[in-house]
């Protein structure tokens, strides 16, 4: 179920990065690979510190491309008429020192510059021995692929509605997006390149919001980053945890890629909410300073066995019911006499059976093979785990930063 993801968090220089979502995937999938664009990576430094975002990208779990530019959506205004590109920018230094294209690690380190001088490239250098240095084109095969794909989205009226309700629902409660389904709104793409919208107005204005900047260069910048996001799930065959905005117009579209990633994510979530009370209980613990990234990490690495169990569950598995059933094994071996209890196992039919541990290996009296017996009871008896071990470390973990 929960084999591998794929993270890229897109933003603007400055912003506070979601983080808790990067650890939340480490506590559950058995592999994260992080698509670090320029404020991701600068966005990470600032707020765990080089030596912290050093152990994240040395860490068993992870593997990480790093980008200096970021992706974003530029508008032309020519003879009254708005067009919308998307653009692959990078920082290229200042007029006494320019930056070459190809020096990653002197962009990073030069926009690092920006808000803490004392920042060297050595720094910087010591972080990307940890992770792959490259650039969008080579993600994304061609930026002409990638303008395909944003293309062929925008021109779609149905997708370029989901996402101008998406924001300005986003923007607030009490939005009107139903008035942007009812406008006649229209992609169309010009001769020599860039979108232009059809529409009776700006998003905002549809959705009768008053004050809220929601506008269609926006719109289409988010719009942008779910074609990536289409890209990337294909490229590393993993679920790609999306933007909450992403991920809700994936739920509409069926894009199954970046919608199995959004289920998984609303199964970790339910689960969350169930065990712990709480629907984003560790990413949400860690982004409110509830838990540090230190002992999030030790978390993570003691929850080994809990990742091997879910990802062994089928695609479609209920986490909440699989965890219970589970709970009600334990429960039920439990109970046996301890002569009886140490050797006897369900099978996955739910059929008790006596088995002999001896030189030869296991037996059964019914003659029944390894294969049939139920892998993960035998495993939590031959091995000293439970499923709620998992539950116990994250609880004690964040509840010992609230009660400091």
């Amino acid at each position: 179920m929960f084999e591998s993801a794929a993270i890229r968090m897109p933003g603007l220089i400055g912003d506070r990065l979601d983080f808790g979502r990067v650890l939340e995937a480490m506590l559950y999938y058995g592999r994260v690979h992080l698509v670090m664009d320029v404020g991701f990576f600068i966005g990470a430094y600032q707020q765990l510190g080089a030596s912290r975002l050093e152990a994240l990208l040395k860490h068993d779990l992870i593997t990480a491309d790093v980008t200096p530019e970021f992706a974003g959506v530029v508008g032309n205004s020519t003879n009254g008429v708005v067009t919308h590109t998307p653009v692959f920018a990078r920082f290229a230094g200042n007029e006494q020192k320019r930056i070459a294209h190809d020096d990653i690690s002197g962009i990073l380190t030069g926009m690092l510059k920006r808000g803490d001088p004392l920042v060297t490239r050595k720094d910087v250098d010591k972080i990307l021995r940890h992770a792959r240095p490259t650039e969008y084109k080579k993600i994304l095969g061609s930026e002409a692929q990638a303008q395909d794909i944003f293309k062929s989205l925008a021109e779609d009226s149905t997708t370029l509605k989901l996402f101008a309700e998406a924001a300005v629902n986003q923007a607030a409660a009490n939005a009107k997006w139903h008035q942007i389904q009812a406008a006649d709104i229209r992609g169309i793409h010009l001769e020599g390149g860039g979108i232009t919208i059809i529409s009776p107005g700006e998003p905002a204005e549809l959705a009768g919001l008053q004050g809220k900047n929601v506008t269609w260069s926006s719109v289409l910048a988010k719009l942008n980053d779910y074609a990536i996001d289409l890209h990337l799930a294909r490229k590393y065959s993993s679920d790609v945890i999306s933007s909450p905005e992403v991920a809700s117009v994936a739920d509409k579209r069926l894009d199954l890629s970046l919608n199995r990633a959004s289920r998984n994510s609303e199964r970790i979530h339910a689960f969350e909410e169930a065990v712990f009370g709480n629907a984003s209980y560790f990413g949400g613990a860690f982004n409110d300073g509830n838990i540090s990234f230190d002992d999030a990490l030790k978390v993570i690495d003691k929850s080994r066995k809990f990742r091997q169990w879910s990802s062994s569950l089928p695609p479609d598995a209920n986490l909440i019911h699989e965890y219970h059933t589970a709970l009600a094994r334990e429960t039920t071996l439990g109970s046996l006499p301890g002569s009886i209890a140490r050797f006897s196992f369900f099978t996955g039919t739910g059929v008790l059976v006596d088995a002999v541990m001896g030189s030869g290996g296991l037996g059964t009296t019914t003659g029944l093979g390894l294969s049939v017996f139920d892998s993960f009871v035998l495993d939590r008896i031959t091995k000293g785990w439970r499923p709620n071990v998992f539950v116990e470390n994250v609880t004690r973990a964040v509840q010992r930063h609230w009660n400091r």
